[in-house]
C-alpha cells in the first residue's frame, strides 16, 4: 500500500471529526466541581487520567483540594459534547463551547 504524502494526511487530519465537550472535575469529599470547557474531549480526558497516575493537580484552581484530599478524591465527568460544524471556525466553537459552559455553570450555582 502506498504511502500517503504530506498534503493527503493534511486533508485528512482537516477533516476530522472534532467533539469539545462541557466538563466538570469533581471534588467528592466536598461536593465542589470545577465546570470547565474543552475543544478536545479525548485530549482533555487523557491530560486528567495523567495527572491522577502521576498523583498531580490537574489544574491550579484545585491545588490545595488536591494536597489536603488527594487526587483519588475527585471524579471527571462529561457534561455534554458538542461536535464542530465543518464550517466553523476555532474561535466559533471555542465560543459556542463557552455558552454551554455558561449554561452549565447557571445549572451547578443558580
Amino acid at each position: 500500500m502506498p504511502e500517503k504524502s504530506r498534503k493527503e494526511l493534511l486533508e485528512e487530519y482537516k477533516r476530522r471529526k472534532v467533539v469539545g465537550c462541557v466538563y466538570a472535575v469533581t471534588n467528592k469529599k466536598t461536593g465542589r466541581a470545577l465546570v470547565l470547557c474543552a475543544q478536545d474531549m479525548g485530549g482533555i480526558r487523557q491530560r486528567y487520567e495523567f495527572a491522577v497516575d502521576i498523583g498531580s493537580c490537574f489544574h491550579p484552581k484545585l491545588q490545595q483540594d488536591v494536597k489536603t484530599y488527594g487526587v483519588d478524591a475527585f471524579e471527571f465527568s462529561v457534561l455534554e459534547e458538542l461536535t464542530k460544524k465543518e464550517t466553523q471556525t476555532d474561535r466559533d466553537f471555542a465560543d459556542d463551547l463557552e455558552t454551554l459552559r455558561a449554561l452549565w455553570l447557571e445549572k451547578y450555582d443558580p
